[in-house]
């Protein structure tokens, strides 16, 4: 699955460079990664394995959904479809795997959509 993850952000780069998006569109997934360090830090909740803690609100389903949302809000509506399917794919094998709970996906698709939307009239 680690493979599959940079093979999604590196396409998205590739994307954004191919396109000649605006630096914000860069900017926005590094913001919202941000933010998501912070709240895990808040929340401080294990994951399901209990190994480790930070689990909530999921780092991979948020920086995959802010991804799909950005090349959505460039008005690249096609290509979105795969980024948002990727996001899809990565957050039901994070829950699989063991390493999430589905609320820590479900919040950080949320988060995802909350900062992404308020971006959107920058793109």
């Amino acid at each position: 699955m680690l493979g599959f993850d940079y093979l999604v952000a590196g396409l998205f780069l590739i994307f954004l460079i191919y396109h000649r998006a605006p630096v914000l569109a860069y900017l926005v997934p590094v913001g919202v990664a941000i933010i998501n360090l912070a709240l895990k830090g808040l929340f401080h909740l294990p994951r399901p394995s209990g190994l480790t803690f930070d689990a909530f609100p999921s780092g991979h389903a948020t920086f995959f959904l802010t991804l799909a949302l950005v090349v959505y809000f460039l008005n690249y509506k096609k290509a979105s479809i795969f980024f948002f399917l990727a996001a899809l794919v990565i957050g039901l094998a994070r829950i699989y795997l063991g390493l999430h709970y589905v609320t820590d996906i479900l919040a950080g698709f949320a988060l995802a959509y909350l900062l992404s939307f308020a971006y959107r009239k920058y793109l």
